[in-house]
């Protein structure tokens, strides 16, 4: 879905107008769509989408659990605001964010602990 249909926005700008609007309606600035685990409900409400997109990370914590071995470091690659990367820290992981938004990368620096390696760079120039 895109914010902008019929206006020449670049992407980035949308991108951007959409981490704000998850912060400021959601105050948490997830920009993924969601985890419906028993499905999309009939009604799409809000709240329905704040609780979906809170679902996603709580899926993605559980799934970093299953891999083998003691896995304390991540890569967050197109990291947006920093949502997912906070929550990870908070959850003792060590993360490192990437993302060529630098207007993004600005408030992932800002929501994030001092000190947290946010690049400004696609993940294809990081090599």
């Amino acid at each position: 879905m895109r914010l902008f249909a019929r206006a020449k926005v670049p992407k980035s700008m949308e991108l951007e107008v959409g981490a704000l609007l998850s912060e400021l309606v959601f105050g948490h600035g997830y920009m993924h769509y969601g985890y419906f685990p028993e499905g999309l409900p009939e009604e799409l409400s809000l709240q329905a989408l704040g609780e979906a997109q809170h679902a996603y990370f709580e899926k993605l914590l559980e799934t970093i659990g299953t891999v083998p071995g003691d896995v304390r470091r991540i890569l967050d690659v197109g990291s947006g605001t920093g949502a997912n990367a906070r929550g990870l820290i908070g959850a003792g992981f060590d993360v490192t964010c990437v993302s060529p938004s630098t207007q993004m990368n600005e408030m992932a620096r800002a929501n994030l602990p001092q000190g947290t390696q946010v690049i400004d760079s696609t993940f294809e120039d990081l090599a």
